[in-house]
């Protein structure tokens, strides 16, 4: 295989991101139009308290049409300081906010942990999780049960974070000589990723790429007439389609290969522990708890006439996990061992005898019946982001039904959201909202019989409304 094209990567990628903002010449009418949306951005809504918005971790739609937004609680911030930045533990009041469906706080539900998510069940009980527990609720906010997730048993207490910590010269001997192996196991573990990514990649990748350059080049000279310049720029525009879809290829690979995802996520916890180990003994203290409180979070609850879903990471390893109980909140039993997931992210939803996942890391939507048997998958992965294709890094983020009972899907980074049968037959795209980007949870929900479509934008803390495209 020619490898040259791996000299070029950095000036490819860099020419691609630019010229995907315009192209020039009679075939840039050729490039794919955007999809039509039903709905559209109307308004944001934000939760005051004080001069400050309310942290929303996520929300859901119950009957009535209003907001159940789970905020507050206990979160690490990095803060600036002189020659850097240092992380806090800051808690606020946690509960979930009522908020009517015009954006008027009307109620407060107190809770005594972090709540990370939320869901209705059809019965019109709230079911919230969080920081290891899991709560049941009335409609009107009283707490009917509260009790700590299956997956808490087998671990340890959360540490505690000691005012001031001082360090023996052997246990900063012990300390270096701990980061001087997680540096070497950083190195190997690098090199065996770019060995398998080298591996998984197809050899259409490093011709497109060649291909690419050579006429990205020819396109920019200086000499070149007004007609021969048009030329080149069509060509351009052929071969960096022809890049792109080779670079889906690639990708696919990777999201496909169990070795070679495993091989990130051993990465990914190896950088993590060598990180901790670059900081000052009280900001690694913090540091441990925040992963403590990682490991217990709850990233998704789901309800249906019978059962009552989580969503969380396993006791120890990586991925995450689907348990299932009643709706007393016992006889829980784990249905689902391992999802994929990026950023502590991964949504699941109920609807009839059917639990939903949105598998992000492997782009995508996986149905299974209540007894964890895989029955339906459907999404890949495009950088076109259109159809069944599922753009940026991981994605779908959540997912949601509407009032028909087709799946709806958010994308993260971009603000996608696109709705399709329970079978997983492409419908069409339901709009486009500005967020912040990045890969983060962007929670869906919808009321009014479709009318209103809400998706959290977690950055700025709120949450925009979409309502259905008018002709003006």
């Amino acid at each position: 295989m020619n490898n040259r094209w791996r000299l070029y990567l950095p000036l490819a990628c860099a020419a691609i991101m630019v010229m995907t903002t315009g192209v020039c010449g009679d075939d840039a009418a050729k490039e794919p139009a955007s999809p039509t949306s039903t709905h559209q951005q109307t308004k944001i809504i934000s939760i005051p308290m004080g001069d400050q918005k309310v942290q929303i971790h996520t929300f859901c739609v119950d009957s009535k049409g209003r907001l159940l937004c789970s905020c507050g609680g206990e979160q690490v911030v990095m803060k600036n300081i002189e020659g850097g930045f240092k992380s806090e533990i800051v808690k606020n009041e946690p509960g979930i906010r009522v908020v009517s469906p015009e954006g008027k706080l009307l109620d407060v539900w107190e809770v005594d942990f972090t709540p990370q998510t939320v869901n209705v069940g059809p019965d019109g009980f709230v079911y919230c999780g969080g920081a290891g527990k899991i709560a049941k609720l009335t409609a009107d906010g009283k707490i009917v049960k509260v009790i700590d997730s299956p997956n808490v048993k087998e671990m340890k207490p959360l540490p505690e974070i000691p005012e001031e910590i001082k360090m023996t010269d052997a246990e900063k001997e012990e300390r270096a000589k701990q980061k001087e192996h997680l540096s070497k196991q950083v190195a190997e573990l690098r090199k065996e990723m770019s060995d398998l990514r080298a591996e998984l990649t197809p050899e259409s990748l490093g011709e497109a790429q060649e291909t690419y350059m050579e006429l990205f080049r020819k396109s920019r000279e200086k000499d070149l007439d007004e007609e021969e310049a048009k030329k080149l720029e069509a060509e351009v525009v052929k071969a960096r389609l022809a890049l792109s879809k080779a670079y889906t290829e690639s990708y696919k690979k990777r999201d496909e290969s169990e070795e070679y995802q495993t091989l990130n996520e051993k990465y990914r916890e190896v950088a993590m522990k060598l990180h901790e180990l670059s900081m000052n003994p009280l900001q690694s203290a913090i540091y441990q708890r925040n992963a403590a409180m990682r490991s217990r979070r709850i990233s998704g609850i789901a309800v249906n006439d019978n059962d009552v879903f989580i969503c969380c990471q396993p006791p120890t390893g990586y991925g995450f996990q689907v348990w299932r109980g009643d709706l007393n909140l016992e006889n829980f039993k784990m249905i689902v061992p391992s999802l994929r997931g990026c950023c502590g992210n991964m949504d699941i939803q109920a609807h009839g005898d059917r639990l939903y996942a949105a598998e992000n890391s492997r782009k995508k939507v996986v149905v299974f019946d209540r007894d964890g048997e895989k029955q339906v998958m459907w999404g890949d992965s495009g950088r076109d982001g259109t159809g069944l294709n599922f753009g940026s890094c991981c994605n779908p983020m959540n997912i949601r039904f509407d009032q028909d009972g087709n799946v709806l899907t958010s994308e993260s980074n971009v603000g996608i959201i696109k709705r399709f049968t329970p079978e997983g037959e492409f419908l069409g795209r339901v709009g486009k909202v500005k967020i912040i980007p990045g890969c983060k949870h962007v929670a869906i929900g919808v009321a009014d019989q479709g009318k209103k479509v809400y998706m959290l934008d977690i950055t700025r803390s709120h949450i925009v409304l979409m309502e259905p495209v008018t002709e003006e």
